[in-house]
């Protein structure tokens, strides 16, 4: 693999598919960008055209059509995106009127289908038994789904509501049987679609290990294909998201409406009651502002009902999010297909000094991080790198803590 850079890639196949016929774009397209989201139930892709032979006008585009894209860098895995045609776009001409440029917009299927379905149904059962029914039965998918497992029988009634929107009520519903945070997300990677906990996606392997050498004399042959090529810090240690979002101290009022008994509960959380290793809120700063509760939660609840274990979890979740809030970066890396939303990595980042020599690592920065969201871009042939992912990350507190 010594004639290939970081960077480069084989384009295996561009096929739009449509019932008026068959397209290979594989040679035309000029460049691509398709994006992943843990906080979206879907796949967007962006493809910009060059037509020399009027396909927009000859095929006649209409929202039935279908394209594969099909990728890999050297050395690396193929990826594959099946999408919908959404839109045509930003259409120009060039050279004299007889060539067009326009970017063809799809989406997964599966909003499509939500779009045309409405969920009437009840359930009397764990919320990850109704998540599995609704993708089944109402989304009409032919992916795979990971479901994490949850507790307490909930009964439920869906009174005509599109499926993403009903998933968004059971997502803020489901208290997850393994991982205590139960802060769900419902979104789809390359790999299938996800019904998970933030808490149980940050457990997983990484993926790769990043890091940013020195620049000084070097070249794009000279790096790795896991170099940093570029990042941002977008924040760090946000005070008043952990203050506001009750992630030191949030009361939990209880009514049951059969007993007519209220109960008050203060909850006390730390960023170690969900695994995260560094604490990112010193004992001082607890101390000044996590003495009374920032956050009041009111849980209506049934007492002749099965525990749902849902006014417990209601702290967990909120407690949880201060945490989320604190450290995201994006960073910019040559291609590869191994990086997905809702997978982890880990990234070093040096300290930047003025003298030379070996420089230490950026501790406040560095660490293992969630992908939240990227996109694999892939630029016009003549670009190099030609294909690069650009990240955005997430981490809930610092390797060592302050």
């Amino acid at each position: 693999m010594s004639n290939y850079n970081p960077g480069d890639v084989f384009v295996d196949y561009f096929i739009l598919n449509s019932p008026r016929g068959v397209l290979d774009l594989t040679t035309i397209f000029l460049n691509a960008e398709i994006y992943e989201s843990i906080y979206n139930p879907g796949i967007v892709g962006h493809f910009t055209i060059v037509d020399t032979e009027d396909y927009i006008g000859n095929l006649k585009f209409s929202g039935d059509e279908t394209v594969e894209f099909s990728f890999l860098p050297p050395g690396g895995s193929t990826t594959t995106y099946k999408l919908n045609l959404n839109s045509v776009e930003d259409i120009t001409t060039k050279g004299s009127m007889k060539t067009k440029v326009y970017t063809l917009v799809c989406l997964s299927k599966e909003p499509f289908e939500a779009r045309t379905n409405i969920v009437t149904k009840s359930w009397n059962t764990q919320i990850s038994n109704m998540v599995g029914d609704v993708f089944k039965n109402f989304l009409n998918s032919g992916k795979n789904i990971t479901v994490e497992a949850t507790k307490g029988l909930q009964r439920y009634i869906s009174p005509s509501i599109k499926p993403f929107k009903l998933l968004k009520e059971l997502r803020k519903r489901a208290v997850s049987l393994e991982n205590k945070s139960s802060n769900f997300v419902f979104f789809e990677n390359a790999s299938g679609f996800n019904f998970v906990t933030i808490e149980g996606l940050m457990k997983k392997d990484v993926v790769k290990r990043l890091k940013q050498v020195d620049t000084v004399g070097s070249s794009i042959p000279q790096t790795l294909d896991n170099n940093i090529i570029s990042y941002q810090l977008k924040k760090q240690a946000s005070a008043l998201d952990r203050i506001s979002t009750g992630s030191m101290n949030i009361q939990i009022n209880t009514f049951d409406i059969r007993t007519k008994k209220y109960t008050s509960d203060i909850k006390k959380a730390k960023e170690s009651d969900f695994g995260i290793m560094g604490s990112m809120t010193s004992d001082f700063f607890r101390n000044m502002f996590g003495s009374k509760p920032a956050r009041n939660i009111f849980v209506n609840k049934d007492s002749m009902d099965p525990n749902t274990f849902l006014n417990l979890a209601l702290a967990d979740k909120a407690a949880h999010l201060g945490s989320l809030t604190q450290n995201a970066l994006e960073v910019e890396v040559p291609g590869d297909t191994v990086y997905q939303a809702g997978k982890c990595v880990w990234a070093d980042i040096p300290k930047k000094v003025s003298t030379t020599g070996m420089s230490s690592t950026e501790e406040l920065i560095s660490g293992k991080f969630l992908i939240t969201r990227m996109a694999h871009i892939i630029k016009k042939p003549q670009v190099r790198p030609r294909y690069v992912n650009s990240l955005e990350l997430i981490k809930m507190g610092f390797e060592n803590g302050v």
